[in-house]
């Protein structure tokens, strides 16, 4: 398998996949029994709003792992398509009573994704980035975008009669602090003023380095192998509980992995893994 990034050599493990498969339908089995049970019983279905009881303390290897692979995988073209804007590296954080607005992950993913529908209003375009959750020190969750920033005033792109919104008029340094504080809410004056003074970093030089799909993983990566500095992968502790966690570390918008697949037989195979170990 070949990506912009990366080569993936692989063997399918033909009789773990059937075992995979037999759990998958003896799973389907109980559910089914379970439910035709509860409906005899009770003559209705039961409730299936059940909390989570999985604890998230940390970012897992394995999670790790696919970032590192996706990563590579992406094809960075729509984020690269324009000459005369340049990569930066956005850095959202929260204020220093951040367990107010940010209680759980929940919260704080809506806040993101608060985040990318404000940028598309403001800018006319959809938000192109790859993201990373992180935790300070203090235990206050934080993410990393890779954008490209737009040009111009917010709200220049807006068509028809749409109301003005917070933010328009300003360059993207000035939007982003402004928003990005409306959007967190800290209920207290003092607190969301410092805030929007403190809450948000832009930083060309760091996307800079983003030239390829191995340098933007490794970016990403580069403080988990600095074990100094891995509890910015630790969940703090008010996160732990069960349903309380932030779900996923990292993720993506308005890109696609490109990847193309070609079997060998098993000499060629291993011809190339020895190359490229070499």
């Amino acid at each position: 398998m070949i990506g912009p990034g990366c080569i993936t050599i692989s063997r399918p493990d033909l009789a773990r996949h059937e075992r995979t498969r037999e759990r998958e339908a003896a799973r389907r089995h109980h559910d089914v029994d379970r439910l035709a049970a509860d409906l005899l019983e009770y003559g209705e279905f039961p409730d299936d709003s059940r909390e989570s009881t999985r604890e998230i303390t940390a970012w897992s290897s394995k999670s790790r792992s696919n970032f590192v692979h996706v990563m590579c995988e992406l094809d960075y073209a729509p984020m690269f398509s324009s000459a005369y804007r340049l990569a930066a590296m956005v850095t959202l954080t929260y204020p220093a009573d951040w367990l107010t607005v940010a209680p759980q992950g929940k919260a704080a993913k809506a806040h993101l994704r608060a985040f990318q529908v404000r940028y598309k209003r403001a800018w006319g375009e959809a938000l192109i980035a790859v993201w990373k959750l992180e935790f300070q020190r203090r235990g206050a969750p934080h993410f990393h975008l890779l954008v490209v920033p737009p040009h111009g005033k917010a709200g220049e792109r807006r068509t028809g009669r749409q109301r003005t919104a917070v933010g328009d008029g300003l360059s993207f340094k000035q939007w982003l602090s402004i928003v990005w504080a409306d959007i967190v809410a800290h209920p207290d004056p003092v607190e969301r003023m410092k805030h929007e003074a403190a809450g948000t970093g832009l930083d060309f030089a760091e996307g800079l380095k983003a030239t390829d799909p191995k340098r933007v993983a490794v970016y990403f990566l580069k403080h988990g192998g600095a074990s100094a500095k891995e509890y910015q992968h630790i969940v703090p502790e008010a996160w732990q509980a069960p349903g309380k966690g932030p779900g996923r570390f990292w993720g993506y918008w308005g890109l696609e992995r490109v990847t193309a697949g070609r079997e060998v037989d098993p000499a060629t195979a291993i011809k190339a893994v020895r190359l490229l170990r070499r």
